[in-house]
């Protein structure tokens, strides 16, 4: 599993009853602290994620129901992916780098994932 887990131990534990499992990774280590390479968070950080996750469900929906509907899709800079390549709408939406407006978000691969939550989490 690759998400965030509430840093207490009786939830690890619930979670992942055999500390073999592949599904949740490793998370203390012997003298009970967190691993480093765990993505493990205190109970505040991960309510500031759900919060910054649902203001920018609302501004999306927002925008949606405004009709301002953006053609930008998401490309990682050091790798060929672009979310085109997944979307079901690529075929009805128009995206082409040739229109008006067209623009690129560029997704920096190089960012932490928990320099990522903490920005999130303020």
């Amino acid at each position: 599993m690759h998400g965030l887990i509430l840093d207490e131990p009786e939830v690890v534990e619930a979670m992942n009853a055999n500390p073999d499992s592949p599904v949740i990774p490793k998370v203390y280590k012997k003298d009970g602290t967190v691993l480093s390479t765990a993505q493990a968070y205190p109970l505040d950080t991960l309510q500031g994620v759900m919060n910054y996750s649902r203001q920018k469900a609302a501004r999306l929906a927002d925008d949606l129901f405004d009709g301002r509907i953006a053609i930008s899709p998401a490309v990682m800079e050091k790798s060929n992916w672009n979310a085109c390549q997944w979307c079901h709408y690529r075929d009805i939406c128009g995206a082409d780098p040739l229109l008006e407006g067209w623009k690129e978000r560029k997704i920096d691969l190089g960012q932490e994932k928990k320099d990522l939550v903490q920005q999130m989490a303020k």
